[in-house]
């Protein structure tokens, strides 16, 4: 077993299927033995980027995609309860 800290290309580039990604990468990913980590300034990198037009979130990424891998990857940095608050 593996942690696996995914940046915010990695974590795009296996929602797209992007060729981008390594296929020794995108193996890792899918291993469920292994944990896959974001941490919660790749999700604040992309709104950034979302808001400065650079990335047009929701466009290539499938819902049934989404809900796989929420339920592959933890968050870190913040507990999203914590910052609804």
């Amino acid at each position: 077993m593996s942690d696996l800290l995914l940046d915010i290309h990695a974590m795009f580039w296996f929602f797209w299927d992007d060729p981008l990604l390594s296929s020794k990468a995108k193996a890792s990913i899918e291993d469920p033995e292994n944990r896959k980590f974001v941490s919660i300034a790749s999700c604040w990198e992309a709104s950034i980027k979302a808001g400065l037009k650079k990335l047009k979130l929701g466009a290539h990424v499938a819902p049934s995609s989404m809900r796989r891998c929420s339920r592959m990857l933890r968050f870190i940095g913040y507990s999203l309860p914590a910052l609804r608050a």
